[in-house]
């Protein structure tokens, strides 16, 4: 639905500058801060999300007499098809007291605004929110790094690695020593991408992932 703005780094005020590839929507993604990322690994392991866009709607809306032009960070539709355009600033951008928060502030206000007369959905989010649990988002980018491509996924050794499993919890460990047939290369990739596409359920969100980490299928 939308198509990404190509936006000058040098217009950017955030930190940092990423470019990584998204198996949701098999293509390359640019973000332009460290949180900014952060949320994008939260959104590309969501699996409630259809489809996002970054950058992806420049909206114009007089402000206090003056016109005034904002680009959302992201645009994001989930499986139900509810939409909704995400704005990702750290707290201390959106605080009153800072005198450089003056920006930021007149930004998603301005967002919020057209969002609400144009009837879409609008949500601010933080590092309060995105870094709420940093053991689970670290969990994921190891996950996602096995995903880039597509090579994880082999039908043989997916059929392998979930029969190993079955229904029961076991750690990492257990089932690489069990299948002698792959390498622990060939075998973490297919787990971490069945993990990645919810076939199997793991505590990532609980403990760092490592071979101690427990894998399960639900019944």
């Amino acid at each position: 639905m939308y198509t990404p703005i190509n936006i000058s780094r040098s217009m950017k005020y955030g930190n940092n500058y990423w470019e990584v590839f998204s198996s949701k929507i098999k293509r390359i993604v640019k973000f332009y801060s460290d949180l900014e990322y952060d949320n994008w690994v939260l959104i590309e392991s969501d699996l409630e999300v259809k489809d996002f866009c970054e950058q992806p709607l420049k909206i114009n809306y007089v402000y206090n007499g003056k016109k005034e032009e904002s680009i959302f960070d992201m645009w994001v539709r989930y499986n139900d098809g509810k939409e909704i355009f995400l704005e990702i600033k750290y707290s201390s951008e959106l605080d009153s007291k800072n005198p450089k928060s003056k920006r930021a502030i007149k930004q998603t206000k301005v967002q919020r605004l057209w969002s609400e007369e144009n009837g879409f959905n609008y949500e601010i989010r933080t590092e309060k929110e995105i870094r709420s649990n940093i053991v689970y988002l670290n969990n994921l980018k190891s996950i996602i790094s096995y995903t880039k491509t597509r090579s994880y996924y082999n039908e043989k050794d997916v059929a392998l690695v979930l029969k190993t499993i079955g229904t029961e919890k076991h750690k990492i460990v257990d089932i690489l020593n069990e299948i002698s047939s792959l390498s622990n290369q060939q075998s973490l990739q297919t787990l971490y991408g069945l993990v990645y596409e919810g076939k199997v359920k793991s505590n990532i969100n609980e403990k760092v992932l490592d071979y101690e980490t427990e894998v399960w299928v639900d019944a």
